[in-house]
């Protein structure tokens, strides 16, 4: 009977996508998103356009987001955030690395909460996302986030960052509270 249950499990493993290969980030057809406040009143939405990601058929999950590739609309602000705020100089990247169990059948979605470790400027700390991960096909899966993620630039070092960012441009305050949302397809190799 035991033998019977452990090859139940295993078939499940299997059918679940994830045993099977590598699922890797379709950049194009992915975004990264931060809000950004100044003077307390003011909210603008930021991107990251240069994404890579994958999840490894062992479900071990890695998202590395190009700094330089931080994208506001406005040059000089993604020049100073670049240099002030992220010292890409320092600090190419930032990673999530995280480990997901089971990947949804086709046309279903799961909503899990996912521990994840996040880098950043050369520290790390735990952040928890709450994804909604749709299989949209065979060989093609989405993951968004159902709220967004709340990073505090005190964990990271980047008060002072901030703090030069807010004296370059005249403002009064620049929150330093950034809610960060994803929508994320990936494709089985």
């Amino acid at each position: 009977m035991r033998a019977f249950t452990l090859i139940i499990v295993l078939l499940g493993v299997l059918s679940s996508g994830l045993a099977h290969a590598e699922w890797t980030l379709v950049t194009e057809r992915s975004e990264l998103s931060f809000v950004s406040t100044k003077n307390n009143s003011i909210a603008e939405t930021n991107y990251f356009r240069q994404l890579d990601g994958k999840v490894s058929n062992t479900g071990e999950a890695i998202l590395r987001i190009s700094l330089a590739g931080v994208d506001t609309a406005i040059g000089i602000r993604d020049e100073r955030m670049r240099e002030f705020l992220f010292e890409v100089g320092k600090f190419s990247h930032a990673k999530l690395e995280g480990s997901v169990e089971q990947i949804p059948a086709v046309g279903e979605r799961k909503t899990v909460d996912i521990p994840f470790a996040l880098s950043l400027r050369g520290m790390s700390t735990s952040v928890t996302a709450s994804l909604d991960v749709l299989r949209l096909s065979e060989n093609t899966i989405m993951v968004n986030t159902r709220r967004p993620l709340l990073i505090q630039a005190r964990d990271f070092g980047m008060l002072a960052g901030i703090e030069r960012l807010r004296e370059i441009a005249g403002l009064t305050t620049i929150s330093p509270v950034v809610p960060v949302s994803a929508s994320l397809v990936f494709i089985q190799q």
